[in-house]
């Protein structure tokens, strides 16, 4: 049996579809992701009955700060940061079993930028927005869904307003459009949003990745998420706590590659 205390959350709650039984048609699976410097063990796992609105424990993973997840397409891969202020930042890779909650660490990779605070994933690679390092870590993924060694770096840069917020550079946020083929970064202190085209290709073992800018617009300094038909962003400036819609940029001729692999 689990012996829940109360803690400070402040990582992510992700629930998955409802699991269809022959008893239950309510349920869902929960994920909480905390940070354990209050007490916290780390990674929370939870059956949710919709109709009675209560919540059974399942599993504890035990991780540093694993502040913000997210799944493979087929919800058997969980990706986890560890937001750490050192060295020991890194992404881990588990194996995810929704049905009883259950994890098994695949393999772990360091993020060479200290705080991740975001992930993100098409399948093909995983990326990192690593606050405090003001960077952003790209990972090939492997076939069985574990991370390769960080491929690429992308830094952040400076030129916004507030000198006591953007003084040194901070990627806040990535995310992929719904078809996996653009990728959106936030440049938190240079307050736009790069729009990049990852291209993946397959070099003996090792994938290798060239990355294309295909747009930069200003837009305040956090992305959330696509609108389902990927034509809408809603934007969230952590700044003036302000939301925004961006029609996306149609995509463009491509230009000079950012990094070659």
């Amino acid at each position: 049996m689990i012996m829940l205390r109360k803690y400070f959350i402040g990582g992510l709650l992700l629930a998955l579809t409802a699991c269809e039984t022959a008893q239950k048609t309510d349920e869902l699976t929960m994920i909480v992701g905390t940070y354990t410097n209050a007490g916290s063990e780390g990674i929370y796992t939870f059956k949710f009955d919709q109709e009675k609105g209560t919540a059974r424990p399942l599993e504890v993973i035990k991780m540093d700060n694993p502040s913000y997840l997210t799944l493979s397409a087929n919800q058997q891969v969980m990706y986890v940061v560890s937001e750490k202020n050192d060295e020991t930042a890194a992404l881990a890779a588990f194996k995810f079993n929704k049905e009883d909650g259950t994890a098994e660490l695949i393999n772990q990779q360091p993020t060479y930028g200290e705080d991740p605070c975001y992930v993100a994933t098409n399948g093909k690679i995983a990326t990192t927005a690593n606050y405090t390092g003001g960077s952003m870590s790209v990972f090939p993924l492997r076939y069985d869904g574990g991370l390769e060694h960080v491929d690429t770096i992308f830094c952040g840069n400076i030129g916004g307003p507030d000198m006591s917020r953007q003084q040194t550079p901070h990627v806040h946020c990535t995310a992929f459009s719904p078809d996996g083929k653009l990728l959106l970064a936030t440049d938190f202190s240079a307050d736009r949003i790069l729009q990049l085209l990852p291209l993946v290709a397959q070099g003996g073992s090792h994938h290798k990745i060239h990355f294309f800018l295909k747009a930069v617009f200003s837009a305040g300094q956090h992305c959330r998420q696509f609108h389902l038909l990927g034509l809408i962003l809603p934007i969230v400036s952590v700044k003036n706590a302000s939301v925004r819609i961006q029609h996306r940029i149609a995509a463009a001729p491509l230009h000079q590659p950012v990094y070659g692999g």
